[in-house]
């Protein structure tokens, strides 16, 4: 990396310079390079990976999240140990299953309602046919413990009960369908006190 002080006669400079230089800061550093054209190959494998990114983004688009999905969603994406906002980890998650090859099918529109001391009951829209469980715990990176979700030709329902009055709970809701997959973001609920 070529150092420079004082770039083009001023204190600092940033842009392409004809078809030769591009003058930038990188890192609180002047810099300068030269001017290059990136490869493009369009190998079939780089056509495949493009195309599973361009199919997420599209589906975050099409799938109608609500807030409560939406905050679910960007807490997941906080749990990242890189910085990340939830759409990144929404297209992040779909890329990947895209991969394997799974289908990913959204979970959304989750309401969360009937707030006691020792539960609390979720409901969600699924697909209808799959198979979904649920993870909840007291913090979002430890959600150890399993609870069931019925799933009612698409629309979800869950108690997880036996919890703790007036205490922070953390929960997902994961497909576990063959060949598919799906999950909410992390959801945030306190129960009531006793």
């Amino acid at each position: 990396m070529a150092k420079v002080t004082s770039p083009l006669f001023s204190m600092s400079a940033s842009g392409q310079l004809g078809k030769s230089l591009v003058y930038m800061t990188w890192k609180g550093i002047d810099d300068v390079r030269q001017y290059v054209i990136p490869a493009n190959p369009k190998s079939a494998a780089q056509t495949t990976q493009r195309g599973y990114f361009s199919d997420a983004v599209a589906l975050w688009h099409a799938t109608l999240f609500n807030a409560a999905d939406v905050a679910a969603i960007n807490l997941w994406a906080a749990q990242s140990a890189k910085p990340r906002s939830g759409f990144n980890q929404f297209v992040d998650s779909v890329v990947t299953a895209l991969a394997i090859p799974n289908t990913w099918k959204a979970i959304k529109t989750i309401v969360v309602s009937e707030i006691q001391a020792a539960q609390f009951t979720i409901a969600a829209v699924g697909t209808s046919g799959n198979t979904y469980t649920g993870k909840i715990g007291l913090t979002p990176s430890t959600m150890n413990t399993t609870f069931e979700v019925a799933n009612d030709a698409g629309t979800l329902s869950a108690t997880p009960a036996t919890l703790v009055a007036n205490t922070t709970y953390y929960w997902w809701i994961d497909d576990t369908t063959a060949s598919e997959a799906g999950r909410t973001g992390i959801v945030k609920t306190k129960t009531a006190a006793a």
